[in-house]
């Protein structure tokens, strides 16, 4: 396979209508490639879209060791069905819902799944008033500081800006990231810089998506066509490849 082609680039281009291209050009182009995609989580609404879910990687080099491996899923959704398929593979699975309700059900019958009330965030309180961490501070508050998380899942509604802001380099222990972004069509050079150093930590786009319930109805200047806010994105670390099974993209 060819080495992955980088489409951002930095410092950030001067000109809005750069900046503008470069990241939809970016977000729609995948530029790594992993030879097994596998769903893990999801469930149906009524109209038959489906959320909840992300892709993983299952090639040798990235995929999580069973009885070994650790996930983490950052949500505010009250969605566990990501939970519960990660636990299949027999991982430690960490669920953090700031969020959810007391009286939602949760499977921690499930084996290797734990629920946290905190969130990921780059402030330290959500809205419903819960603490808010970045990575680091989760992973020091239970007890992981220092060990790799095979697949990290978030979906923080906006929220994954400011985290990473504060805490990127914890990026550089997370062999799997899934994470679905919601851009602000004002904020755009922003978002073209954060992605730029998820680049710059050895981080691979495999998989992009735009949301199928919000669609593609915005027009934004230097693109063709209508753009989508909302994308669901799964990154794998190349410096976090196991070397034994090869690390070509």
């Amino acid at each position: 396979m060819h080495e992955p082609v980088v489409l951002l680039s930095w410092p950030t281009p001067v000109a809005t209508l750069e900046v503008s291209r470069q990241l939809y050009a970016y977000l729609e182009t995948p530029t790594a490639y992993c030879r097994r995609l596998q769903l893990l989580g999801g469930s149906c609404s009524a109209s038959g879209a489906l959320s909840g879910h992300t892709l993983l990687c299952r090639d040798d080099a990235y995929a999580p060791e069973s009885g070994q491996c650790l996930v983490y899923s950052a949500s505010s959704a009250g969605e566990w069905s990501f939970a519960r398929d990660a636990a299949h593979y027999q991982c430690e699975v960490h669920v953090f819902d700031p969020a959810l309700p007391t009286s939602t059900p949760r499977p921690e019958h499930a084996a290797g799944v734990q629920f946290h009330r905190l969130g990921l965030a780059g402030r330290g309180r959500s809205e419903t008033g819960a603490q808010a961490l970045t990575l680091s501070e989760l992973k020091e508050k239970v007890g992981h500081a220092g060990r790799v998380i095979d697949f990290l899942r978030v979906d923080v509604q906006g929220d994954e800006w400011g985290w990473l802001e504060r805490d990127i380099e914890a990026l550089s222990d997370v062999r799997q990231l899934g994470m679905r972004v919601y851009l602000s069509l004002d904020s755009l050079r922003r978002h073209h810089g954060l992605l730029w150093k998820l680049q710059a930590l050895g981080l691979r786009l495999v998989y992009s998506a735009a949301d199928s319930a919000t669609g593609r109805a915005w027009d934004v200047e230097g693109v063709d066509g209508k753009v989508a806010v909302v994308y669901d994105l799964v990154f794998i670390n190349r410096r976090r490849c196991r070397a034994t099974f090869g690390c070509g993209a």
